[in-house]
């Protein structure tokens, strides 16, 4: 966080100094992006301010009763050698400000929350990893609308003085919708694996998060809407296909062209699965590969994984000779609160020193503008 402070910071002056250099004010984009910036550092300075509070009174605790331990880091956590509640004071608040150590929850259990919502697309430069780095996201209760766009002409003309207004269709239905649980538990784990170990917690819960992801990434992409599932954007109707042409990175740039004539302008991602990806990274252009044909003007940028300067997300769940484009204002997840991670021991489990993990959060998914939306045949006729 105070890498990230000194960051906006230094942009925000940069933006500054340039204005004052060309002898000029700021821009209405500068200004709030400037605003926005110095908003963030407000909200660093109040987290930072708040942990330090917290480490105080924890510091003063701990010399009056001794119950609690300083780590390596200046941090206090409570001295114990009860596994679970070991396990506490690794979460995150749900909009992602450290906690410093959470909240005793009831013996035997303890709950790591995971970050999750973001409005930020991924930096240049910076590799998708995953669907959810690239979704716009909404926090919202469990009983939720949105609204769709199901068409859209735009007929704005010159007019005549007197005459009528040609009439624009931009037609909307309201959809009413919940979350959805998504979830999944551990294996029962050996008390004294726990114990003996100081980084088996963090490994589990970091897999039950990944796997989590992965099927959260299946359900965007491929859920049919039936019973309790999502509806993903490769089944949504009203979506746009692009046809085979040439090859991948052809096919590609059409699908991209495609929204942008239905759509307009706006930043998107491919999702693609890797052995498509392979294939378009060993595309070659005479005797080059295409990543490298043409210097700063070439369509893959293998670094960064970007294709036609757009971020691509390589994902299993994506069928292999598919893709899909979409425009990020198209798609949308929606969640309440966070990914969360909780132990516990009970029935059988308690009696033979066993504890398991439940991973779990509460989401939802829809594709507000389908026409953003493009499926690309990357099959060769």
């Amino acid at each position: 966080m105070t890498t990230e402070r000194g960051e906006l910071l230094a942009e925000s002056l940069r933006i500054t100094d340039g204005a004052k250099a060309a002898a000029r004010g700021l821009t209405p984009r500068e200004k709030t992006d400037v605003e926005g910036h110095l908003a963030r550092v407000e909200e660093i300075d109040t987290w930072n301010a708040k942990a330090a509070e917290d480490q105080a009174q924890l510091k003063r605790l701990a010399q009056l009763s001794g119950d609690f331990t300083q780590d390596g880091k200046g941090f206090f956590r409570l001295n114990t050698k009860s596994i679970a509640a070991d396990l506490l004071g690794r979460g995150r608040a749900n909009d992602g400000a450290p906690t410093g150590i959470k909240a005793l929850i009831g013996a035997g259990e303890s709950t790591v929350g995971i970050p999750l919502l973001s409005e930020s697309p991924v930096d240049m430069g910076k590799v998708a990893t995953n669907l959810l780095d690239v979704l716009p996201a909404s926090q919202v209760p469990r009983e939720f609308s949105y609204l769709r766009q199901t068409a859209r002409t735009n007929n704005a003309a010159v007019v005549a003085s007197g005459a009528l207004k040609p009439t624009s269709v931009y037609t909307l239905e309201r959809i009413d919708e919940h979350l959805r649980v998504v979830a999944h538990l551990s294996e029962p784990i050996d008390k004294f694996w726990l114990e003996d170990s100081s980084t088996l917690d963090t490994f589990v819960a970091d897999e039950l998060v990944y796997g989590l992801t992965l099927g959260l990434e299946n359900q965007f992409l491929n859920g049919d809407g039936l019973g309790d599932n999502l509806k993903g954007m490769n089944v949504t109707s009203g979506i746009q296909t692009q046809a085979w042409t040439t090859d991948m990175i052809t096919t590609a740039r059409n699908g991209l062209t495609m929204a942008q004539t239905a759509v307009g302008e706006g930043p998107g991602f491919y999702v693609l699965n890797p052995l498509d990806w392979a294939v378009i990274e060993l595309t070659t252009v005479g005797s080059a590969y295409a990543m490298n044909s043409g210097g700063a003007s070439v369509p893959v940028d293998q670094a960064a994984r970007r294709l036609w300067g757009q971020p691509v997300v390589l994902s299993n769940a994506q069928a292999v000779g598919t893709g899909v484009y979409a425009q990020r204002e198209s798609v949308r997840m929606f969640a309440n609160g966070a990914i969360k991670v909780e132990w516990n021991t009970s029935g059988d489990d308690f009696t033979h020193n066993l504890l398991r993990a439940r991973c779990e959060g509460r989401f939802g998914f829809a594709v507000p503008r389908p026409l953003g939306v493009v499926k690309l045949d990357l099959t060769a006729a």
